[in-house]
């Protein structure tokens, strides 16, 4: 019925499960896919599913076989944790944990694939034949811009120089917060997309997602949380040629 990557649902509450909460800002868009729509019914409720809060609206884009869910809430307390319930086609299903952080450090990912990949529907198209990415607010930032650079120069007989070709690349250094490994699994597949955007910049993975293991803490369930560090480069590169 429902899938996604970092919005997941079941069919009731676990109260033993573990679970680190996801960070969301009110008025930005959190995004899952349904496949049945009958009846549909979107709401937050509290962590333990037993009370309606906040105020919810929701917007839907057909995409083939299924539709695309956007949801934007208010009127929630700042660091208090909810669920998303949705009741669609006589059932009721709530989402994994998340945390209303006005404050959190959080990037919009957006990505997709020409193909379905890693396990996700990717590939599907609307109504009107456009593709729409998979995009979620996530605990990563960009920082430290270098410009990466390629050049031949050509020295003629007089000692005049010509700049036959130069290239440069704006490289980021990227970072994850303290997450769960099973996110930065997640993470590194939206990386991978052959289309990615964060905070609006199309970049590409270089480099390999590194985990740092050595340094972690825990929450207070226990789950042990890790950083990650990562590069990417944008896709536009400055060429100038004279040949």
């Amino acid at each position: 019925m429902l899938e996604n990557q970092f919005i997941q649902f079941s069919e009731a509450i676990d109260p033993l499960k573990k679970e680190a909460a996801l960070q969301t800002r009110p008025n930005e868009e959190i995004c899952f896919q349904v496949f049945d729509l009958t009846n549909n019914d979107v709401k937050l409720v509290t962590a333990d599913g037993t009370r309606e809060i906040g105020n919810v609206s929701a917007r839907f884009n057909e995409m083939g076989n299924y539709t695309q869910c956007a949801i934007t809430y208010t009127e929630i307390a700042p660091n208090e944790a909810y669920r998303i319930k949705l009741q669609s086609g006589g059932e009721t299903c709530y989402s994994n944990m998340l945390i209303n952080d006005p404050n959190a450090d959080l990037s919009l990912t957006k990505y997709w694939c020409k193909e379905n990949a890693f396990g996700f529907a990717f590939g599907q198209s609307d109504n009107n034949g456009e593709y729409l990415y998979i995009q979620q607010q996530l605990p990563i930032k960009l920082f430290a811009p270098q410009y990466k650079q390629e050049d031949k120069v050509y020295t003629k007989l007089n000692g005049e120089q010509v700049v036959l070709y130069a290239s440069i690349t704006k490289e980021y250094e990227g970072e994850t917060d303290y997450i769960p490994m099973e996110w930065h699994e997640k993470i590194l597949m939206a990386l991978s997309c052959d289309e990615v955007y964060i905070n609006g910049e199309r970049v590409t993975k270089s480099g390999n997602y590194e985990i740092d293991h050595d340094n972690c803490t825990y929450t207070d369930c226990g789950i042990k949380l890790m950083r990650a560090t990562f590069k990417v480069t944008t896709n536009v590169t400055q060429r100038n040629s004279n040949y």
